[in-house]
């Protein structure tokens, strides 16, 4: 556990809330994944550190949040969550931080919608409290909401497959009220490789599955794919549509198209 020490350099802190913090905070949860023997004593070598009064990495406390969710210990990550300033000594938690939890919930084995829109409130009110105070702003960003949305579509996909029409209305309240603030704002959304790309793509795939063309169209347009964008359009996902629309009582596979999960 010696490498520890590299997750409180000071210029691997800076990027915490970045493209490099994300790849450490996966890498780092996955090892206590698969090795679970681990997970315990890394939490304990914190909460000693703290203690102490030494700087705990908070890489290293967002990646026992994440990997929590992957060991099904969603209490856990919720627990350890709220201990970020309680033990750990680490001030209000940033947008990264609130990113775990999310991915916590969703990696588990019962994702919740409404754990995850807890979450969401619990940003929102932390936000409010930081500009309150002139400090930096909590808000949620694209991979917000890609984890939020991933869930959305594991739900609806569930509501509709059991017919279930009263979850069903309500994860698409959900949807379309999401849709509708990510129409309005800047989001880079087209971009292959990207999390919330891939959140919106198995959205369609959902939606083309329950006949609902009005709504996949839509969420096209918000990853800029028309007819005219062949080029930009996945060769997975473009077959996946193809053969939907082919014979849409066939599909009953998994929602779950791209193996890469929206934390990477």
């Amino acid at each position: 556990m010696r490498g520890i020490d590299f997750f409180g350099d000071e210029e691997v802190a800076d990027h915490e809330d970045g493209m490099l913090g994300r790849y450490l905070e996966n890498s780092f949860a996955s090892i206590l994944e698969k090795h679970s023997h681990l997970h315990e004593r890394l939490y304990f070598m914190l909460v000693d550190l703290a203690r102490r009064n030494v700087k705990v990495p908070k890489l290293a406390v967002n990646a026992i949040i994440l990997s929590c969710g992957r060991l099904s210990k969603v209490d856990k990550a919720f627990a350890t969550f709220q201990e970020y300033d309680l033990i750990f000594k680490l001030g209000q938690p940033k947008r990264s931080t609130f990113n775990s939890l999310l991915g916590a919930v969703a990696r588990s084995s019962a994702p919740s919608s409404l754990g995850m829109l807890s979450v969401m409130q619990d940003m929102d009110d932390a936000n409010a409290a930081a500009v309150a105070k002139g400090s930096s702003a909590v808000t949620p960003d694209s991979l917000t909401h890609a984890l939020l949305l991933e869930v959305l579509a594991q739900k609806l996909d569930a509501a509709i497959q059991s017919g279930d029409q009263k979850e069903r209305s309500s994860v698409c309240a959900i949807v379309d009220e999401l849709v509708e603030m990510l129409s309005s704002q800047s989001h880079c959304i087209n971009c292959i490789g990207g999390p919330l790309a891939r959140s919106l793509r198995r959205l369609v795939i959902v939606y083309t599955k329950a006949g609902d063309e009005t709504v996949a169209t839509r969420l096209m347009s918000l990853l800029g794919y028309d007819d005219e964008g062949d080029n930009v359009v996945p060769r997975h996902f473009k077959n996946r549509l193809q053969a939907l629309k082919r014979n849409p009582t066939e599909e009953n596979k998994s929602i779950l198209i791209e193996p890469t999960s929206a934390m990477d």
